[in-house]
């Protein structure tokens, strides 16, 4: 079911939050794919706390693993609904995919992913508002700080979300701003940041395996249709094929650059990364598959 067919059921999302955030997504239980992801991050909070017990772990580090587990499930389901609003399949498959890494990898930085996040908000207006200055602020903080953390990349990439966004329709000046800000707050973060060592060696199975996507989900982005039909969250305005295939892009080059630099260090956040472009070549492959029958 489309986002835009639950809507026409009559559900709204609360628009208080766009009062402070024209870029914050209530997860309203109302809707059927909003309460399949709430069950399922639930589900792998209690799932993984469980395994982490069974292997020695303490009560506490099992319920850290748990809530990370969940909090991994939830940014993969928002992640994909980001880059691929009228299909929810892209967001599911996204989900089981990021738990699949989350027993092979480390968690990663689950900031970087939520600064990620935000960064395809700027990018395809999914709430239908360019972003107030507190979202611009707080994104340059969870920008910094990430960098602060040794993950500079999320926040080019955020910079590059402003920027590409300024050039599309529905742009706002202040956003070349924000981008400005985000760019300082990432240089600030990164060279005063803590000593970061990553593991850029990578099993060259998975380098062909994030190759192979990376190509996939090009034609994919190059295949997005001209009209959606979800909208808007708030202002209930038709989303922008423009916009949507940034989002997209921003996708691929997040992958590819977070990958060259950060390799295995990246664990299970930038494979979330790819789960969602695998997602969106899954949905759209099956769509080929069953339109030709």
């Amino acid at each position: 079911m489309t986002a835009m067919k639950e809507q026409s059921q009559g559900l709204k999302p609360d628009e208080m939050m766009s009062k402070v955030s024209a870029l914050g997504r209530p997860l309203d239980p109302r809707y059927p794919s909003n309460r399949l992801a709430g069950i399922f991050a639930l589900a792998m909070i209690i799932l993984f706390a469980l395994i982490a017990l069974a292997d020695g772990s303490s009560f506490g580090e099992s319920i850290g693993r748990g809530f990370s587990a969940g909090l991994v499930a939830f940014l993969a389901w928002a992640l994909g609904r980001e880059i691929d609003p009228d299909y929810n399949m892209t967001a599911n498959v996204a989900m089981v995919l990021a738990m699949g890494a989350f027993l092979i990898w480390d968690t990663g930085s689950l900031l970087a992913l939520a600064t990620l996040m935000f960064a395809l908000r700027v990018l395809n207006r999914s709430t239908g508002l360019a972003p107030l200055w507190t979202d611009g602020i707080l994104i340059a903080l969870l920008a910094g700080v990430s960098a602060y953390n040794g993950n500079w990349v999320v926040g080019m990439m955020v910079v590059i979300a402003y920027r590409i966004s300024t050039r599309l329709p529905q742009s706002q000046p202040k956003e070349l701003l924000f981008g400005v800000i985000t760019a300082l707050a990432t240089f600030a973060g990164f060279i005063s940041g803590l000593p970061v060592e990553h593991t850029r060696e990578l099993d060259p199975i998975w380098l062909l395996v994030a190759g192979i996507v990376s190509v996939l989900y090009v034609f994919v982005t190059l295949a997005t249709p001209k009209t959606f039909t979800s909208r808007g969250d708030y202002a209930d305005v038709p989303l922008i094929r423009a916009r949507i295939v940034g989002a997209r892009l921003l996708t691929i080059g997040a992958g590819i650059v977070w990958l060259a630099w950060a390799g295995e260090s990246g664990g299970t956040a930038l494979a979330t990364v790819y789960a969602i472009m695998i997602g969106g070549i899954v949905t759209h492959g099956w769509q080929l598959v069953t339109k030709s029958q």
